[in-house]
């Protein structure tokens, strides 16, 4: 049973032995990867770290065009033919199953374009250059140094999809690009073993909030963590985090260097936009640093929190967010309801997808709040901590309402939960971590923990945590014995 001591910071999730770690990946050289002198595709070069790869495929089939049906043939029969990098896609790839690839693509393609009329459909030339990305992504493995020259966007060196097209249209057709269709999809669902252990591990990763929308069971949070922010963020993404928390609050946060990472690990790594859970605050004049206000504190109230959502918006560099979070109730229940109702303009507007407050430990506030609101909050962010009593009662009205609980400082206040005798012996169970520990029963509980640590080591055992199987009603009745 292994441990992580947290250091105490105030606001701030942190450990001991935060020393940076990185693993020794295997980098292919391209260079020698070619076709032999027979031209039948057998390969094999080496990494450095020794180990010999091989590129060896299965015997390949042709399509006949006139039926559909696929015909095995001899290899001897193909590679006599090849004289080309061309002639060898087309053999594994014929041109029938590209069209049929393309005709949802297209349809979709031309959907999203219909303003313009000069946009051209997806090309068979396209495809191919996409197809072969993902080759390549396949044959880099896990080399991001290698993998960068895919999607880099440094003006010394392009992207090897520049090749055959420009970044715009690349981006507009990596959104449109699939390899089936809706019907296709939903057909899959009921005859793919595995799609049912997809759906479970889709639950395992994620809750539905009471805002319909999907929302990480962790989060990555970001406060206090200064120009180390971006590389971080980068970080805890490429680690398999899908969820970052932030705020319009330069005096804790560096919003504008989240943006920047969002940025890169769409531009960069290709993570999908609508695969990055991104939470951000509106925080009042109270808790602003006086000379680093990210509004105008002498504008209305209500114009306070359109500026700072503005502000927000063009830090993240998206046109949206997933959460919106109250950093904290204002001074009186009415106040609080002016920059609520601001907030729900931008949900009718389509820019915001769920609201919540945080730094509220009064119960009544809470249920004034949910009676008052149009938009009903579905997260409350408290730092979860003994001198509150864990919010229990607040806990208790979140499961009747169905508002997730999102807990800070979750490890940082509690080293006599982690010092516990029943965590021991929960951690020595698992052979994991007593952190490990206090996330899985807090999600056993239905919370949804943030974590801040910059150890990347850490990052995998909070991630490896989803994986875990729930421990047993009567392990988290002990558990909850503990909070009283």
């Amino acid at each position: 049973m292994a441990h992580r001591s947290p250091l105490v910071v105030a606001g701030l999730e942190t450990r001991d032995g935060e020393s940076q770690t990185s693993d020794d990946d295997d980098e292919i050289d391209l260079e020698n990867l070619k076709l032999n002198d027979n031209s039948t595709w057998k390969s094999s070069y080496s990494s450095s770290s020794g180990m010999i790869w091989s590129s060896i495929p299965h015997r390949p089939t042709k399509i006949d065009s006139s039926n559909d049906t696929i015909g095995k043939t001899d290899l001897t029969n193909i590679t006599e033919d090849i004289s080309s990098v061309e002639d060898a896609f087309m053999c594994f790839m014929p041109k029938i199953i590209l069209e049929k690839i393309l005709i949802y693509p297209n349809l979709e393609f031309t959907q999203k374009n219909a303003s313009n009329e000069r946009t051209e459909k997806i090309t068979i030339m396209e495809l191919k250059a996409f197809i072969g990305l993902l080759l390549l992504a396949g044959l880099l493995g896990k080399s991001k140094k290698d993998l960068k020259c895919l999607w880099r966007r440094s003006p010394l060196k392009s992207p090897i999809f520049k090749a055959t097209m420009s970044r715009g249209r690349f981006q507009n057709i990596i959104s449109c690009l699939r390899f089936d269709d809706t019907k296709t999809r939903e057909e899959r669902k009921q005859t793919d073993k595995f799609a049912r252990l997809n759906v479970s591990r889709h639950k395992m990763v994620s809750v539905t909030t009471n805002a319909g929308i999907q929302m990480p069971r962790l989060i990555y949070g970001t406060a206090w963590k200064k120009e180390r922010t971006k590389d971080l963020v980068i970080k805890a993404f490429l680690t398999g985090f899908r969820g970052v928390d932030t705020a319009c609050q330069p005096k804790h946060y560096q919003e504008e260097l989240v943006g920047e990472a969002v940025s890169i690990l769409q531009s960069q790594y290709n993570i999908d936009r609508r695969d990055i859970f991104i939470q951000t605050k509106f925080t009042s004049v109270d808790g602003q640093d006086p000379n680093r206000i990210p509004y105008d504190p002498k504008a209305n109230l209500a114009d306070q929190v359109r500026q700072s959502f503005a502000r927000s918006l063009q830090n993240l560099r998206t046109d949206y967010i997933d959460s919106l979070v109250l950093h904290g109730p204002e001074r009186t229940h009415d106040k609080t309801m002016i920059v609520w109702r601001v907030c729900e303009e931008f949900c009718a507007e389509g820019k915001v997808k769920q609201l919540g407050i945080s730094n509220l430990y009064d119960l009544q506030r809470l249920q004034q709040l949910w009676n008052d609101s149009k938009v009903k909050p579905s997260v409350i962010q408290n730092r979860f901590y003994a001198d509150s009593g864990y919010d229990d009662g607040i806990r208790r009205f979140c499961r009747e309402k169905n508002i997730f609980y999102q807990s800070f400082w979750t490890l940082t206040a509690n080293p006599h939960l982690l010092n516990s005798s029943l965590f021991k012996k929960l951690a020595s169970s698992r052979n994991g971590t007593t952190e490990q520990v206090l996330f899985r029963l807090l999600m056993d509980l239905g919370l949804t923990p943030l974590t801040g640590t910059t150890n990347e080591q850490h990052m995998k055992q909070d991630l490896d945590v989803l994986n875990w199987k729930s421990f047993s009603p009567d392990e988290v009745k002990q558990f909850e014995a503990l909070l009283k």
